[in-house]
């Protein structure tokens, strides 16, 4: 049974020009995966909102934290990072995407654990567990999310074999040109000339 990394290699050369370039077989998932990104960003950042109308809201706090909020937009720019990376095939935008989802899944841990401590520990915010909850979802969302995709860009990009150093060619479709090369001839020297 070949591998992912095999039956890439039969379906499509890496490209020597730009080796950070998206295959193709990692285009659609990973553009789904970030307009997934984009969504679940969107409703933390609503969530944050509708807390910050919440009556009593100051008793809760990672509501005052505003961390559904600053959470919220950094995961939409993990996501629109994403979906650029989707149009514009570009070596920067590659690095700026698994950055940005390596912060996204850093911040998901920041995310749910004020939220848990805050519900848990002030026993007058019961009112506002509702938002707890729904943000420690949308946080173990994003979690999934973000190590899908950097475990995508990490099979495909960055942890393939590099068939440049390896000196692998592909010569069927190389152009053979017809020059010549005339070597010249040496005089001979012996080992104790200079």
């Amino acid at each position: 049974m070949a591998t992912g990394l095999q039956m890439r290699a039969k379906k499509e050369p890496i490209d020597l020009e730009n080796p950070l370039a998206l295959p193709t077989e990692c285009r659609s998932p990973l553009l789904l995966l970030s307009i997934g990104q984009v969504t679940v960003g969107m409703s933390s950042f609503l969530l944050g909102i509708i807390g910050f109308l919440l009556p009593e809201h100051q008793l809760n706090g990672g509501i005052m934290t505003g961390v559904n909020v600053w959470a919220g937009l950094i995961y939409m720019l993990a996501g629109a990072s994403g979906v650029t990376l989707h149009s514009k095939h570009q070596s920067f935008m590659t690095h700026l995407f698994f950055f940005m989802s390596i912060l996204s899944l850093a911040l998901t841990f920041v995310h749910f654990f004020l939220f848990l401590g805050f519900s848990l520990l002030n026993e007058s915010a019961k009112h506002t567990n509702w938002l707890s909850i729904t943000s420690g979802i949308v946080a173990g969302s994003e979690l999934i999310l973000s190590l899908i995709s950097m475990g995508l860009l990490g099979n495909f990009i960055y942890c393939r074999p590099s068939y440049t150093t390896v000196g692998f060619a592909d010569i069927s479709k190389v152009g053979i040109e017809n020059k010549v090369i005339q070597r010249l001839p040496q005089p001979f020297r012996t080992h104790n000339q200079p």
